[in-house]
């Protein structure tokens, strides 16, 4: 009886697990177009507490805006620990993405992805900024 029972958990864990896509890691994040930028210009993300913009944890530089990229760039969030003051190398640009917020269903899919963009909530992970 108890190899029987071991023998169906295992079966039930096999389909369960079976049913995830094996794919890479999924990563939360949104494609990010500036309209206004038409040369090369660098994009830059000032990670700060999710508490408090005003303290700076680390700035990384998200990518290049190009005529190859089409001045397109993606933008992630690991595990949405911070708040992002993203800013582009030539000053025209200035944007905060907050309250980044996403749940991971049991195939590490992302699923119920929000955030606010400049104090207004989103949940496109598409977005061109004018």
């Amino acid at each position: 009886m108890k190899s029987i029972i071991f023998t169906s958990i295992i079966i039930l864990s096999l389909g369960f697990h079976s049913c995830c896509k094996q794919t890479a890691y999924p990563v939360a994040g949104i494609s990010l177009t500036y309209s206004a930028v038409s040369d090369f210009t660098v994009l830059y993300d000032a990670r700060s507490q999710k508490s408090d913009l005003s303290k700076v944890v680390d700035t990384v530089k998200v990518g290049e805006f190009n005529s190859i990229n089409k001045y397109t760039l993606v933008v992630e969030f690991d595990e949405s620990r911070y708040n992002h003051i993203l800013f582009t190398s030539d000053g025209r640009s200035v944007d905060t993405i907050s309250q980044v917020a996403y749940v991971r269903d049991k195939c590490n899919d992302i699923q119920d992805f929000e955030y606010e963009l400049n104090g207004v909530k989103s949940t496109k992970n598409r977005i061109t900024i004018d």
